[in-house]
């Protein structure tokens, strides 16, 4: 019998007392387990399911991030063979070239006949008449030497001398009218008329070659003739600075290596333009006046 200041404790009280405290720890260490496993009314979580998902997830991006990284970079496609060949030589020989000192570079790189050589340096559409043009033993105007040959094709490459000195309403006007006098000249030839090449020097701005070359395209599609075609090989001789690739530039920066001028030809080959006159299309030929031009070069 236990007694205290209120008086006696039987055995049976005494054993709840000492219960009292196990019990409460029990008690407490229970709650506290449910509690940090989960709250069933869908509180907040206090377990580890919430780090483990995270960690995944950032495994995962990680993962992800590793696999881009280690893509391999795309392949550029290779550069087509940009050869002449025999069978480009054979179609070439048929052409008489007119222009400038870039149309004249394909004749003195050995891609044409000399003899059908009727460009030279510094002609332009705006000036070509102030120009006698040598070929064989006579110099005259280049309408002429056209009447003379009467070629199945005719490559015309100018510009660069138009550029920086006519608008480009000019240098179409100008330049639609020299092929009107050619066509009278050399009535049943097909004419190939290449776009203004671009530069890597600072000799002009390629985006204004860019404006002069949509606009000489545009008249040409909408002259509604047939036997005039515009051909522009400019993307593949531009490079992603939007100048002529360094490895096609001559070192002036202006005028094509003859790396360029066999991308131009290639192209121009593989266009497809072929000799396409019907008999009741062709036309006599007509003498040009030249009485009028003072030619000064």
């Amino acid at each position: 019998m236990l007694y205290n200041k209120y008086g006696s404790v039987s055995p049976k009280k005494r054993l709840m007392l000492l219960c009292l405290p196990l019990a409460a720890a029990i008690i407490c260490t229970a709650c506290n387990n449910a509690y940090a496993v989960n709250i069933s009314d869908g509180g907040i979580s206090y377990d580890n399911t919430y780090s483990q998902t995270e960690s995944t997830s950032a495994d995962t991006d990680k993962t992800t991030s590793q696999i881009k990284e280690e893509e391999p970079l795309p392949v550029p496609e290779p550069e087509p063979d940009y050869t002449i060949t025999d069978a480009m030589y054979k179609y070439f020989d048929q052409f008489a070239l007119v222009g400038d000192s870039v149309c004249s570079g394909f004749a003195s790189a050995g891609y044409f006949k000399q003899e059908n050589n009727l460009a030279r340096p510094s002609i332009a559409a705006w000036n070509i008449h102030q120009f006698l043009i040598t070929s064989g033993n006579l110099s005259t105007d280049v309408l002429v030497h056209l009447y003379n040959k009467q070629p199945k094709y005719v490559l015309f490459s100018m510009g660069l001398n138009d550029v920086n000195l006519t608008t480009k309403e000019q240098f179409v006007e100008n330049y639609m009218q020299l092929l009107y006098q050619c066509k009278q000249a050399s009535p049943n030839s097909e004419f190939i008329i290449m776009a203004v090449t671009p530069v890597r020097s600072k000799f002009c701005k390629n985006e204004k070659i860019d404006e002069y070359n949509s606009a000489l395209r545009y008249a040409i599609d909408n002259c509604y003739y047939s036997h005039y075609h515009f051909v522009d090989p400019t993307a593949l001789l531009k490079g992603s600075d939007n100048k002529l690739k360094e490895k096609y530039a001559f070192e002036d920066g202006t005028h094509l290596e003859m790396s360029g001028m066999r991308v131009c030809l290639w192209y121009m080959y593989n266009q497809n333009i072929r000799y396409s006159f019907k008999e009741d299309e062709l036309q006599s030929s007509k003498c040009p006046d030249i009485s009028q031009y003072e030619y000064l070069y």
